[in-house]
Parts: structure tokens; C-alpha cells; sequence
């Protein structure tokens, strides 16, 4: 009886062991949510959004910052958490905390479960050494908190092994696989972490082919499970490939070498030194200054940091293992620890010649330009190699003794994360940084403002003052990328590379009076258009008497054969009603014939009605077009930009339909009064006023940094904003269909779409020739004018709607013949 009892005590203790690894994991996840709790986390190049409708400018081809370019972001991960997290909170403090502790959690899960794959004929409470490896490793000492590949690696890994150990690919893991692409390309169209992924698992399946671990067989045998995976993954690679096609660095401003210039060495040379990488950091931590300095003359830390390295090899190469699969898997993962030394180091020596020669002979590579992200890669394989260290111990308790040492060393050199001091904050630009606090908190007035900012419904950009807008610096403490991106749905531009602002489509001026750096910018705003001012910002709207809109056509036309710098000397800004354009020679090569063709005066300017459908589509009707004039749209040019005419203009409204028209809350100055539409519609200006039925819209106010609900506005027809420049936004007209242009020409080819004011795109529309092509689709004036209707579309877009179509096609077909292959073995087995 006495030794059943024993036993089952013994079961008992022993099963509470094996728990280990999860109390390990549950504490390292929670340590830094603890620490920055009530507080944001952020500097640097350290950023999260703050809400879903800031993101969602994010979510298209085209991004509408700094006045739009094209880049490939998948923030679609981003954009379902936060939907997802506010359906309970909007407290960005609580969603910060949830954040680091999932990832962190989903880190030491995705390590526990990879050692697991590999030894697991081991005993559970071992897979304790390499998760706090893992979760302490000092390769995050020089990286950001919010290290999403960090957290997702682990995971990607596994499913490869996976496949190498038991020979087999089954459709789960590759849904399980696209799940983790999916979370890992956050960071495009930056493909640094994507594509380490591919290099790593290209090499675990060769060097398994090479160690006879898998036969060629099993390559040929699957090679259509790989075709399947890609279609899963295509809402990513298709519009990689497009963005690739248009890809140049030097249009992209992205420089390889040290202090972004073309001379001299690479970025990291002289900091990611092999023997720095042998320690998995560089000494330019993330630290405060002191702190900084004591954990880089720390010897301990050094001698430590320095064995672990030494152990793994001396393991590998003179360890006992006498498992013959066990010890290809660890040959295997050194070679990944050797490769990934090589990216770690970079330019560096000893092959750091090659690496230097690889980037910069193909512009593509140039996302390789600093090696950070190699780092957190070694950390993977360092926890993998020194696990066997103690496996290989001959008794239990040799085992666990090691272990524990190895624990307590790796305690030691991960130190800062341990004690909270890698939360600090750091001091960089900003004088007030309260470098004894772990996170910072955002004042409220840059909340206060944001419900004004989006209940403005007029399509305009906001100017921020700040002439450096890529960092930010403030003296409430904050340094780093701008808040106001992620905490606003504006389309924000900064003064640093504009000429005449008044030719930018800017409706709104934003000033920042806590910037650390002087307000530079040429446009100002008086005490009567201000809309808003609080302790730190100052919110003004451009006199609309001067304010362009993003579609409008011109008046005067200036053909230069002068240097574009001199645009802000040619434009005439004394009378913005003139709508002058200046077209450059220099940036329209080719396209002479369509320049002549351009008269100086264009006599009477057709009535442009538009609707913004989303950043990359939108819809335009023309009234009283007549001859030839060119249609102009302030945002970047861009070649993928194409202009198509399409059917289905209608005549005017009837007056029943507006008598329920009402101005909206805070469009007072901006959007037509009743008067004003009465007119619109007499004149054939306004052709839609929705599908007349009753919207709903929540406004809400800031309450000590988070919102609450304040009142919700009903409407029947949305937005119309007064005439600008003959121009009238109309949020009324339709969406359409996504795939209505997609079998259709652009006009004339977009041989007609030039570069105008230096920067922005532009299109010579010949009313006549264009009606006479597409009877269907214009409808003639009595006054022998026409009324047309146009779609201005991102081209590049379609790629993401064709992958989304194509991945999410292939996700319901193979969840469904997963879902029929488990039911049949069960319905068999029964």
C-alpha cells in the first residue's frame, strides 16, 4: 500500500515537472507586458497601429502617405487583430500588453514544440533550457519588442521538419504553412524575412536529400503539394511579382552603404563582426547609455555568451549521440547555424567580399542591406544545438544539472530582459525622454482630435509641418516613425520635398507645436481658419478659395523645356483659380506629339464629378465635355495609374430624391448647402444620391486615452461638397464592380497620361474622338457637349484581388477535402 501511494506521488511530482517548459513560457511571455503595463513600448523604428481605421489606407497597392507610392504591404495581419481586439477594447495600453505577451507566448510554444519534434524521446521537463534560450536570447538586445518573425519562425521551421521526419506532406501542414506566411510578411514589401524563410527551408530540403534523410522520391512525389502551397500563398506572390517589375532602389531612395551614400562600406560593417555574432548582438544595443556599456564590458557575459557556441560545436562534432537520425538532424543544423553566420556578419570579414558582391549586383537584394534579421534566425538554431549539450549527458541527473547551469548562464547574458532594463526608453533626438520609464504615454490631444479628423469627409491631404517627416521627435519624450499614421485616416504628406503646396490637393494643415524639430513650411493658416487647437496641436483648413482638389481640370497649360526644379517659379500662384499646369519636356520624354497638341488656353472647362472608392479606384463624371482638355490627379505619378471610360451614366435626379439631403456633422465649411444642390441638380452636376436608404454613423469622444461612445448620426445621402475649381465630390456614386475595367483598354493606351506640376499625373482626354469610340458610354448635351463617365484605377491592385481569389480558392478546397478525407476514415473505421 505504502509503495503504490509512493508511486503515485512519484507519477504525480513527475508529471508537475514536466510542466516546466510551460510555467518557463507563461513567465518569459508575461515579463513584458508587466513591464510596460499602462504604457506604449515604442521608438524608433518600434511601432503599432493604434486602431482598424488608420490601417486601413494600408491595405492597397498604392499607399496614400507622403502623396502616394506604390508599395506592396501585406498589413492585413494587423488590420483582423485590431477588428478582431476591438470588438472588446479600444485601449491601445491593453492592446499593446495582449500583443507582446502573444507574441512572446507564441515564440516559446513554436520552440517547445520544434525541440520536441526533434528529441522526443526525451523527458519534458529538458525542453526548459532551449525555450528560455529562446525567449531570452540576446539577439532581441538589438532589435525591436514587437518581433513578429521572431514569434512565427519557430513554427515555419517545424512544419519543415516535420515533413523530413515523417516523409510526408499532408495538406494540413501547408495550410498550417500558409497560415505562417501569412503572419510573417508583415514586413513587405521588405521581403528580408520571407525570404530567409524560403533560403532556410530550400536548405533543410537539400541537405536532408544530401544526409539521405529524404530520397528524391519524395521531391518528385510532391512537387504539386508545393504548387498548391503557392496558390495558397498567390494574394502574396502575385502582387510581390508586379511590385518587383516596377521595383528600381534608386526610385525607391533605398541606399546599401554606410550613412546612405553609394561610397564607402556596407551598413553594418565594423558592428556585425563574426565574433559579435558569435555572442548573437552587436555592441550598439538597445540600450540607455550606461546600461549599455555595462553589458558590453561585462566579461562574464562575454565568457558565456562566447561557451555557448564553443559547447554547441565541441557537441556536435565529439558528442556522444548514438542516434544516427538524431545526429544528422543536429549536422544539419549547424550547417543552418554556418549559412546564417554568413548573412549575420554581412559585409564583414571573412566572406564578407561575397555578401557585399551579392547585394549590390542585383537591387532586389538590397533589402539585405543590414543584417539584423539574420540574428534572430541563429537564435533558433543556437537553442536547437545547445539542447543536446545536456541530452548527451549519460544519467538523468547529469542531465538536469546541466541543464540548469546552461539555464543559469543564459539568465545571465539575457539579463535585460530578465530585470525590464531593454524596456527602457531610450534617448536618441528627444531631449525629454524620461529614460527611467519602460514605454511612454501618448498625450491626449493627439486622440482628442481624431474623431474631427474623421468625421471630415472632404478628399484632401493633410500637411504636417514637420520637415522631416520619416522620424519624429517631440518634447513629451517621443522619438520615431509618425504616430500620426497610425493614429489618423488621413493621407499625410510633410513640406520637406514639395514645391508649391498649393498644388498638392492640401485641404488640411496639421502642426505639431511639441516637435523637437522647427516648423519650416511655406504654407501657414490664419487665426480664422483654424478648426481646432489644443496644448500641442493646431489644426487648420487651406482657404478653399485656393484649395485644388484630387481631380480637377486646367485652364492655363505651360509646356516647359526647362529644369523641374524651377516648377515653383513657373507655377503662377497669385490666382489659384487660374488652374495652371506646367508640363516638363524632361518628364514626358516620348511624348512631344501629345505636348504640342496642349493649347495655352482651353477655353470652357468641363464639371468634374468624382467619388474616392478606395486609394487605387476611383470614379469620375464628366459634364460639358467638349474638345480637348486635360483631367488632372494630384497624387504621385505613376505608370499603373490608367484612365478608362465606362458605360452607364444616367441623367440627372429628381428633386424628391435630395429633399432628405442634410449636412453632415463638422462638414459644415466643406460640403454643399441645400441651395447649392438644388442648383447642382438643376444643372445635370450631381447624377446619384445613393440607394436612398438610411445609414447610420457612431461618433464617439476620447475619455482619459480611450474612447467611448458618444452619439450615432443618421443620413439618407452621403457627402457632396461644394464646387472647388469646378470640381464636386460626390460619395454617392457607385463602388461598381471590382473587375469592370479589368477587360477594358485604357484610354488611347494611357499614351495621353502625362506628368504634370513637376509630380503629379495627368490625362489629355479628347471629348469628341473618345464619344465617337464609345457611343454607348457618352451621353451629348443639347449644347452639343458631352457628359462621360470615368474609372481612375492602380492598375496593380487587380493582382492582390486575382491572389486573394486565387488563395482563398484554393484554402476552401483543400479544407474541404480535408474535411471529406476525415470523415471517410471515420465513417470507415466505424
Amino acid at each position: 500500500m505504502e509503495e503504490t501511494k509512493h508511486n503515485n506521488e512519484n507519477q504525480i511530482i513527475s508529471r508537475l515537472i514536466g510542466f516546466t517548459p510551460f510555467v518557463a513560457i507563461l513567465i518569459l511571455s508575461c515579463l513584458p507586458a508587466f513591464y510596460t503595463w499602462g504604457r506604449l513600448p515604442i521608438w524608433g523604428d518600434t511601432i503599432i497601429p493604434f486602431n482598424s481605421n488608420a490601417l486601413t489606407k494600408y491595405l492597397y497597392q498604392w499607399d496614400s502617405l507622403q502623396n502616394g507610392q506604390y508599395l506592396s504591404i501585406n498589413y492585413l495581419p494587423y488590420f483582423l487583430f485590431f477588428k478582431w481586439i476591438e470588438l472588446f477594447t479600444y485601449n491601445i495600453y491593453y492592446i499593446s500588453a495582449i500583443l507582446l505577451f502573444s507574441l512572446k507566448l507564441t515564440a516559446g510554444l513554436g520552440i517547445y514544440k520544434l525541440s520536441k519534434l526533434l528529441y522526443d524521446n526525451q523527458r519534458p521537463a529538458l525542453y526548459t533550457l532551449p525555450v528560455v534560450f529562446y525567449l531570452l536570447s540576446p539577439a532581441q538586445l538589438n532589435a525591436s519588442y514587437y518581433l513578429y518573425i521572431y514569434s512565427f519562425a519557430p513554427w515555419f521551421i517545424y512544419f519543415i521538419f516535420k515533413v523530413i521526419k515523417h516523409s510526408r506532406i499532408t495538406i494540413p501542414d501547408l495550410l498550417w504553412v500558409s497560415i505562417l506566411l501569412f503572419f510573417s510578411s508583415i514586413n513587405l514589401p521588405n521581403p528580408k524575412y520571407v525570404f530567409h524563410l524560403i533560403t532556410i527551408a530550400v536548405l533543410i530540403f537539400c541537405a536532408s536529400f544530401l544526409f539521405k534523410l529524404v530520397s528524391i522520391q519524395f521531391f518528385t512525389k510532391n512537387i504539386w503539394k508545393l504548387a498548391i502551397l503557392l496558390l495558397m500563398s498567390a494574394y502574396l506572390f502575385l502582387p510581390q511579382l508586379a511590385f518587383v517589375s516596377y521595383y528600381n532602389s534608386d526610385k525607391y531612395d533605398v541606399h546599401i552603404k554606410a550613412g546612405y551614400k553609394d561610397v564607402g562600406q556596407m551598413m553594418d560593417y565594423g558592428e556585425s563582426t563574426l565574433p559579435r555574432m558569435f555572442k548573437l548582438h552587436k555592441d550598439t544595443l538597445n540600450l540607455n547609455a550606461e546600461a549599455r556599456k555595462q553589458y558590453n564590458s561585462n566579461a562574464l557575459i562575454d565568457i558565456l555568451s562566447y561557451s555557448f557556441l564553443v559547447l554547441i560545436v565541441g557537441n556536435v562534432i565529439f558528442g556522444n549521440c548514438k542516434d544516427k537520425i538524431r545526429k544528422k538532424h543536429q549536422y544539419l543544423l549547424l550547417l543552418l547555424l554556418l549559412v546564417y553566420l554568413f548573412f549575420a556578419t554581412g559585409s564583414n570579414p571573412p566572406f564578407g567580399y561575397f555578401y557585399q558582391r551579392m547585394v549590390e549586383s542585383f537591387s532586389l537584394f538590397a533589402f539585405l542591406r543590414t543584417t539584423a534579421g539574420a540574428t534572430f534566425f541563429l537564435s533558433i538554431f543556437y537553442a536547437l544545438l545547445l539542447f543536446p549539450v545536456a541530452l548527451n549527458q549519460k544519467t538523468i541527473a547529469k542531465k538536469y544539472l546541466v541543464s540548469f547551469f546552461l539555464i543559469i548562464s543564459i539568465c545571465v547574458t539575457g539579463y535585460p530582459l530578465l530585470n525590464g532594463e531593454s524596456y527602457k526608453n531610450v534617448k536618441i533626438a528627444s531631449p525629454s525622454t524620461d529614460t527611467s520609464k519602460r514605454g511612454i504615454v501618448i498625450p491626449g490631444d493627439y486622440f482628442d482630435v481624431q474623431e474631427q479628423l474623421g468625421s471630415l469627409k472632404l478628399d484632401a491631404k493633410t500637411l504636417f509641418t514637420n520637415p522631416e517627416y520619416s522620424y519624429i521627435a517631440t518634447y513629451w519624450g517621443y522619438f520615431g516613425v509618425p504616430i500620426y499614421d497610425f493614429i489618423y485616416s488621413t493621407s499625410n504628406l510633410d513640406c520637406k520635398n514639395i514645391t508649391n503646396p498649393l498644388l498638392y490637393n492640401i485641404g488640411l494643415i496639421f502642426t505639431d507645436e511639441s516637435s523637437v524639430y522647427p516648423q519650416r513650411c511655406p504654407l501657414t493658416v490664419n487665426q480664422e481658419n483654424i478648426l481646432n487647437e489644443t496644448k500641442f496641436l493646431r489644426i487648420g483648413k487651406v482657404p478653399r478659395d485656393s484649395f485644388l482638389p484630387h481631380f480637377y481640370t486646367t485652364k492655363n497649360n505651360v509646356i516647359s523645356w526647362e529644369s523641374v526644379d524651377r516648377v515653383a517659379d513657373i507655377v503662377p500662384d497669385s490666382d489659384p483659380q487660374m488652374r495652371s499646369a506646367v508640363f516638363f519636356g524632361e518628364q514626358n520624354i516620348g511624348k512631344d506629339r501629345v505636348l504640342n497638341s496642349l493649347s495655352a488656353e482651353t477655353g470652357i472647362s468641363p464639371i468634374l464629378e468624382f467619388k474616392k472608392i478606395n486609394p487605387t479606384k476611383y470614379r469620375i463624371r464628366i459634364h460639358g465635355a467638349n474638345g480637348r482638355f486635360p483631367m488632372v490627379f494630384s497624387e504621385n505619378y505613376h505608370d499603373g495609374w490608367k484612365a478608362y471610360v465606362v458605360p452607364g451614366l444616367k441623367h440627372v435626379v429628381k428633386y424628391a430624391e435630395y429633399e432628405n439631403y442634410k449636412i453632415l456633422d463638422g462638414n459644415m465649411d466643406d460640403q454643399a448647402s441645400n441651395s447649392e444642390m438644388a442648383g447642382y441638380v438643376s444643372k445635370g452636376w450631381v447624377t446619384s444620391l445613393g440607394d436612398g436608404k438610411e445609414k447610420h454613423l457612431k461618433h464617439r469622444k476620447w475619455v482619459d486615452n480611450r474612447p467611448e461612445p458618444d452619439y450615432t448620426e443618421n443620413y439618407i445621402i452621403d457627402f457632396i461638397s461644394k464646387n472647388y475649381q469646378g470640381t464636386i465630390q460626390n460619395d454617392n456614386l457607385p463602388n461598381g464592380k471590382l473587375w469592370e475595367t479589368w477587360f477594358s483598354k485604357p484610354i488611347d493606351d494611357n499614351a495621353q497620361h502625362l506628368k504634370v506640376n513637376g509630380y503629379a499625373n495627368s490625362w489629355f482626354i479628347n471629348a469628341d474622338r473618345l464619344c465617337a469610340a464609345n457611343l454607348s458610354s457618352c451621353l451629348k448635351n443639347k449644347d452639343g457637349t458631352y457628359d462621360m463617365e470615368l474609372i481612375v484605377e492602380f492598375w496593380p491592385q487587380r493582382f492582390f484581388y486575382i491572389g486573394i481569389l486565387i488563395s482563398l480558392t484554393t484554402i476552401l478546397f483543400c479544407l474541404g477535402y480535408s474535411l471529406y478525407t476525415a470523415f471517410s476514415k471515420t465513417k470507415f473505421n466505424s
